[in-house]
């Protein structure tokens, strides 16, 4: 290899720079399955690039396969290898869902670099079209995705199974549950980078980190006291049935009802006719409260036109005329349920939002006073949110905003279909729009252009979702990330967590490194 770039057949002459860490990490995936975790934008997709020249060089009869989660993302990684390889083109081939079924076979046989979704690859290997015992080198893009029933899982398991000399290369910036994920995908060896190592340091832009808290107003406060109480009214069958403590009525969360439920349901058994009816007042109890909990937690995170809406959504089932849920018609008939919306009313009179709302203009008014071509990207964890933040930011003088989200629509959300997002990202490339508001869709894979500023609108419980968002800036120039945190509420608890389980996912990562050198 030279001094300045990477030298391997196949490999077009100075496409690809030399990094040492780089250097390191393609030695290591040259002899083992090897799981490679770096920060967003340090170049995991060029190593994967690199690795199939070389493995088809050695190779020259087999073929590279890479796997991504998402349509755009698999022929995005087509385009990025046929830039860098000396390939004849009508080797590199997509073949997706959109692939008819009798066509794929044909296209497989005739490729050495296939680009797929792993529903498709499973399907076709469950179907026995053909086998991966020519595959040299398998890519696993997202990995972290490999666990539980995901497609990945079994991909891996054919793979090794079929395959005499397999080599896996596993991508992710967040490996989440590390171990599982190393179980799933057979890695032998693990190269983990985090930006304050010092091989990667050099080439690491600096972002600048900035937790703004805000404090919910009073009206707030009465609205979540009434939701308080309404949790507490809700639970109370659980008290009564001794599956509950009193003292432990306020501190109960979501995933304890979930568990209780589970409990209820086991208790109950087969013979339903035969249970006692408390136990059904429990169920009923713990649907009504999880759907206060969700109101709870859209308005101290969200905003008044959030739980407007939201709350509308339930009085529109309550007055359908077959399957209402009981719950629904309970809580919507519910006095502290009037007494709450006659305070939701005066707020959205006034045209209150919330909190974070102000200090939100202020971030992205310095921002794109101090460089007016910014490119910003918004978080928020909720669809309605980045509908509603939308329509106010296009309010605002200097703001062209738009909302990306999945592809899934629903009753008065119309999702984006593949086409429309990729064509999104090239309007706020090229400037059209300088903000995106995003849901989880813009957290994994897609290629939106560099962010000079990502703002977290809300916070997300976990850690594999936190670096993910944050990856989004800082990549190619320094960047900036605001996270809005609103005290005392889901917001500081969803930080706490994600924070917690980034450090521990890092030191597993370490300690399963460790076992895998002394495994080998």
């Amino acid at each position: 290899m030279s001094k300045e770039f990477f030298d391997i057949p196949l490999l077009r002459p100075h496409t690809v720079r030399w990094r040492l860490y780089q250097e390191v990490i393609f030695a290591t995936a040259t002899q083992k399955n090897t799981l490679v975790v770096l920060p967003t934008g340090m170049g995991k997709t060029v190593i994967a690039i690199v690795l199939a020249a070389y493995r088809l060089e050695k190779e020259p009869r087999s073929k590279v396969v890479m796997l991504a989660p998402t349509r755009p993302l698999v022929g995005q990684h087509r385009q990025r290898f046929q830039e860098m390889l000396l390939v004849l083109p009508e080797k590199f081939q997509v073949i997706t869902g959109e692939t008819h079924r009798l066509k794929r076979a044909n296209l497989w046989g005739r490729s050495s670099l296939l680009f797929m979704t792993p529903q498709t690859l499973r399907h076709d290997l469950d179907k026995r079209r053909y086998d991966l015992s020519d595959v040299s080198l398998l890519i696993f893009d997202e990995a972290h995705r490999a666990v539980g029933g995901y497609d990945y899982v079994n991909i891996a398991d054919y793979y090794m199974n079929q395959r005499e000399n397999p080599r896996i290369l596993a991508l992710t910036a967040s490996p989440g549950d590390v171990r599982s994920l190393c179980s799933s995908l057979y890695i032998e060896g693990i190269e983990s980078r985090t930006e304050r190592d010092g091989d990667i340091a050099p080439y690491v832009q600096p972002v600048g980190v900035e937790y703004i808290e805000v404090s919910l107003p009073q009206e707030f406060l009465r609205i979540e006291e009434l939701l308080r109480r309404a949790i507490q009214g809700a639970i109370m069958p659980l008290v009564e049935f001794g599956l509950v403590k009193l003292f432990q009525v306020d501190s109960l969360g979501r995933q304890d009802l979930l568990k209780i439920r589970a409990q209820i349901i086991r208790m109950i058994g087969p013979s339903k006719g035969q249970s006692d009816p408390r136990l059904y007042k429990g169920l009923l109890g713990i649907a009504l409260a999880l759907r206060i909990f969700h109101a709870r937690e859209v308005l101290q995170t969200q905003g008044v036109p959030q739980l407007v809406r939201y709350f509308s959504e339930l009085e529109t089932k309550a007055n359908q005329q077959k399957s209402v849920p009981k719950n629904v018609r309970i809580l919507v008939t519910s006095p502290w349920y009037e007494e709450a919306k006659q305070i939701l009313d005066s707020l959205t009179e006034i045209g209150y939002h919330h909190p974070k709302h102000p200090v939100l203009l202020k971030v992205l008014g310095q921002q794109i006073a101090m460089e007016p071509k910014s490119r910003i990207l918004i978080f928020t964890r909720f669809r309605v949110s980045a509908a509603i933040l939308t329509e106010y930011l296009n309010q605002q003088p200097g703001i062209r905003a738009a909302r990306f989200v999945g592809q899934a629509s629903r009753p008065g959300d119309k999702g984006l279909t593949q086409r429309e997002q990729l064509s999104l990202l090239d309007e706020f490339r090229i400037g059209t729009y300088n903000v995106l508001i995003a849901t989880n869709v813009g957290e994994e894979g897609l290629d939106i252009s560099e962010c000079n500023l990502v703002v977290l609108y809300d916070s997300v419980p976990s850690a594999i979702r936190r670096i993910q968002r944050a990856g989004r800036t800082g990549r190619q120039a320094p960047g900036r990330l605001v996270a809005l945190i609103a005290r005392d509420t889901y917001d500081e608890r969803y930080h706490r967590s994600s924070t917690h389980k980034q450090l521990k996912m890092q030191s597993t990562l370490l300690d399963q490194a460790k076992r895998l050198r002394q495994k080998l």
